[in-house]
């Protein structure tokens, strides 16, 4: 059901002239991944999830209305550099974010879309943040209920309050 859905949004995003192409797995093309994402084609661009090609949609609407200057995808932070030790060498260390966005007024926002932050993930955001002070990592979830994107400390904070309501 989702998938149908998401065709079905896909296919007027092509009318609209937003996209020009999209491929979507057959259900016997699909594999289970670890955090059960869905490999989607845009435009023939490749993305991991099903929610980071509804961002990029979500980019190429921003930047046709203005909003977004322009954007960057799998840009890449060196960590550490690769090095020898003991005759050994040892591979560098990145971090590839989903999305650099630049805006007209000059800012810019490095966005990840995640459902949950692993702690490898964690790792990584506190280094890349340390290493470079002048970016800010945030992560992004779509709320398919709310049909809206959230931070992931907003989503925790509207989890928190969907939990305070019901009890």
């Amino acid at each position: 059901k989702p998938l149908y859905d998401y065709h079905q949004e896909l296919t007027s995003y092509q009318k609209d002239g937003i996209i020009k192409s999209f491929s979507l797995p057959e259900a016997s093309e699909m594999q289970k991944s670890k955090f059960h994402a869905i490999k989607v084609t845009i435009n023939d661009i490749q993305f991991d999830s099903l929610n980071e090609s509804r961002y990029y949609i979500k980019l190429l609407q921003e930047k046709k209305s203005g909003i977004v200057k322009s954007f960057e995808m799998q840009q890449s932070f060196l960590i550490t550099p690769s090095y020898k030790k003991n005759g050994k060498t040892i591979r560098k260390m990145e971090y590839l974010a989903d999305f650099v966005i630049q805006y007209p007024d000059g800012s810019t926002r490095v966005i990840d879309v995640k459902g949950v932050e692993t702690d490898v993930f964690k790792m990584k955001k506190k280094l890349v943040e340390y290493m470079y002070p002048d970016v800010t990592i945030e992560c992004v979830r779509w709320i398919p209920k709310e049909s809206k994107w959230m931070t992931l400390k907003e989503y925790k904070e509207y989890t928190k309050n969907k939990k305070k309501k019901a009890a």
